[in-house]
């Protein structure tokens, strides 16, 4: 029997609560179909944020590296070659060495001159360098000499130099490599002679010296075999420094 019989049934009673049972099964299905079409609204809404979020990603990844690129440094063979730089009658070893010259210089512009100044000279100065180095290895060897000098950014007096003329091509054919580098290099190395010749003056010094017995204790191994050494770390009217060392166990340390 259903329930729409019983809801007409006679009995009061069995008629009332048909009714009820209906009223209450009608309001469970409302509530499942309305959960159904919530679920479904909720899921397009994580699928539009969703895609939102991924489309914002990839906005942001590419203001990214659109950002990278643009901050990223320029590249010397980025360099546009002047016409008149290259020579058709010259070998590609030779317009390729004028081609690194003119970029170097460049990339590295000094205030007052311009591109007409630099394809200028570094025509003169591979002429110059093909004529007074005729074996090909050197002739290479001076021409990447002269650029890696002219590409470092703190040698501006070099480029400078060149430019003005103070360095013609032919000095820059014949000087010294080492003269070609910045006061920086230069010190740089300087302090490295220096330091290398302390440590083989040192260890002369601690195999020539003569060894001293009783005179000093070494804290660290208690021997008593040391030599020692003066030097004159202060002004000249200051006790010079006395600098021992163990000869046992190397230790060494300094009584000013």
């Amino acid at each position: 029997m259903t329930l729409g019989k019983l809801q007409k049934n006679k009995n009061e009673e069995i008629s009332g609560k048909s009714k009820k049972l209906i009223i209450k099964w009608k309001s469970i299905i409302k509530g499942i179909k309305s959960n159904n079409t919530n679920n479904k609204k909720n899921k397009n809404n994580e699928n539009q944020d969703s895609h939102t979020t991924q489309k914002t990603n990839n906005n942001n990844n590419t203001n990214d590296l659109h950002k990278m690129t643009s901050n990223s440094s320029i590249n010397s063979n980025d360099i546009p070659i002047p016409n008149g730089l290259v020579n058709s009658n010259h070998s590609d070893i030779r317009n390729s060495i004028k081609k690194m010259l003119y970029r170097a210089f460049m990339e590295f512009l000094p205030t007052g001159f311009n591109s007409t100044n630099v394809m200028d000279k570094s025509i003169l100065i591979e002429n110059k360098i093909f004529d007074i180095i005729p074996e090909r290895t050197k002739y290479i060897n001076r021409c990447k000499a002269i650029v890696s000098n002219l590409k470092d950014p703190d040698n501006e007096e070099f480029r400078i130099d060149i430019l003005s003329g103070k360095l013609s091509p032919e000095v820059l054919a014949k000087m010294e490599v080492t003269e070609m580098a910045s006061k920086k290099i230069k010190n740089e190395r300087t302090q490295m002679e220096e330091e290398a010749f302390d440590a083989t003056r040192s260890d002369w010094n601690q195999k020539h010296a003569l060894v001293s017995e009783g005179m000093y204790t070494c804290r660290k191994c208690k021997g008593k075999r040391t030599t020692t050494q003066e030097i004159q770390m202060r002004s000249a009217d200051e006790p010079m420094s006395i600098f021992i060392t163990c000869v046992d166990c190397g230790n060494q340390w300094r009584i000013s």
